[in-house]
């Protein structure tokens, strides 16, 4: 998945994966993470609000989707 963060215009590169395969300096992050949470089930397009454990939550938009 690819998406930018809304407020500050940077472009991130993701692969969702397990917890198990986590690996954060190869690009992947878990399902279960904040951004993982929010992006799942959406669309290209669409903007969701990421609300991370300390707060501070902020607007991401898809921009790209593989399966």
């Amino acid at each position: 998945v690819t998406y930018v963060e809304e407020a500050t215009g940077k472009e991130y590169t993701f692969l969702i994966v397990g917890t198990n395969e986590v690996n954060i300096l190869k690009g992947k992050i878990s399902s279960v993470s904040p951004v993982g949470q929010a992006l799942m089930g959406k669309r290209v397009d669409n903007v969701c609000e990421v609300i991370p454990p300390k707060g501070g939550a902020y607007k991401i938009r898809i921009t790209n989707l593989k399966y």
